[in-house]
């Protein structure tokens, strides 16, 4: 099959694209910058040559790329916790959705995949599920993802071939654009005492999401969900999982609930008003505070899976960061063995 990938240049998007390669589709991107195709997907040993330049919020550009595929995996989505962004964040990830969703379908495309985010579903007892209900979470980027979940539940509700994948905290190596799991890895690697909240998330590999989204590539299925969660782990746990992959002593300095609060708002000023994007703002404390898990333990039967340990997942993105230069070798300790000897 001929499947388009929107957002390919992202962090899931890019990895969807490696997959679906792998299974021996024909992939095309519609990215804005196409000159980021070659580095960003190289790196995962795929060449794609067919790439489109174009917006999802463009009607002209969705209409091109999608000419003769037969499938879409709809990743793109814009990221910003910036005070005024709020319209934009609305044209892109609900208007663009809506754009991409309902031109493929036009066009016959079966399945039209969606990735979503476990955060747009509304927790019962302390549970989600796929069909839980949409949630109304705080914030204009949450806003706009659950408003774009809402789009898409509504051509299922027609019958109509859309499938939602769900994923959890994406982690993993070839993080490019450095998200904000990279960055909080690449924090808590850098000392011996780290504060960090209580609470705790959820951690799934973004090669096994990438699999799930690709083995939802399949053709007269209709509607369906896929729920990829991973394994929810304590803060405290992240840290003695890396002192161990690592064999560096490094120690949790536990934040009061007050406290991370305090910071995740001076976080959220800060990234309104400043070129910066720090981490642990206030949408990634009420997550670590929320204390949500999930059963995806159907998505990975159904589709003969078995996810990564997260440790295998934590120790392949810290010798990621270190062969990309963003993180010194000396904080990675006897991970280095397994970065590539320099010829002699």
């Amino acid at each position: 099959m001929r499947v388009l990938v929107t957002g390919g240049t992202g962090f899931v998007g890019s990895h969807a694209a490696a997959a679906l390669s792998a299974r021996g589709h024909d992939v095309r991107l519609l990215v804005r910058s196409p000159e980021k195709v070659g580095p960003v997907l190289e790196a995962l040993g795929v060449a794609v040559a067919d790439v489109v330049a174009g917006d999802v919020t463009d009607a002209a550009s969705v209409r091109a790329a999608l000419a003769g595929c037969d499938s879409v995996v709809h990743a793109a989505a814009l990221v910003s916790l910036k005070r005024g962004d709020e319209e934009h964040l609305r044209e892109v990830n609900v208007g663009g959705t809506e754009a991409v969703i309902d031109t493929a379908l036009d066009r016959g495309a079966d399945p039209v995949v969606h990735v979503s985010s476990f955060t747009v579903l509304a927790p019962d007892a302390g549970r989600i599920r796929v069909d839980s209900a949409v949630g109304r979470p705080e914030g204009a980027y949450a806003a706009s993802k659950a408003d774009a979940e809402r789009v898409a539940r509504a051509r299922q509700e027609r019958g109509a071939p859309v499938v939602i994948v769900y994923p959890g905290g994406v982690w993993g190596p070839h993080d490019t654009n450095l998200g904000e799991p990279t960055q909080g890895l690449r924090f808590l690697l850098g000392g011996r005492v780290r504060p960090i909240p209580r609470g705790g998330f959820p951690i799934v590999d973004v090669r096994d999401v990438a699999a799930v989204i690709a083995a939802a590539v399949e053709p007269g299925r209709g509607p369906r969900r896929y729920l990829a969660f991973g394994r929810y782990v304590a803060a405290e746990e992240v840290l003695r999982i890396l002192a161990a992959a690592t064999g560096r002593e490094i120690r949790p300095l536990a934040l009061p609930a007050s406290v991370a609060r305090a910071g995740g708002r001076f976080a959220d000023a800060i990234n309104e008003r400043l070129p910066v994007q720090l981490i642990w703002g206030s949408q990634a404390v009420a997550e670590l505070f929320s204390g949500v898990t999930a059963d995806d333990a159907a998505t990975w039967s159904e589709l003969g899976m078995t996810p990564r340990p997260v440790e295998d997942t934590l120790a392949d993105t810290i010798v990621w960061l270190a062969e990309a230069g963003v993180l010194p070798v000396r904080r990675i300790g006897k991970l280095s063995s397994r970065l590539p000897r320099p010829p002699s």
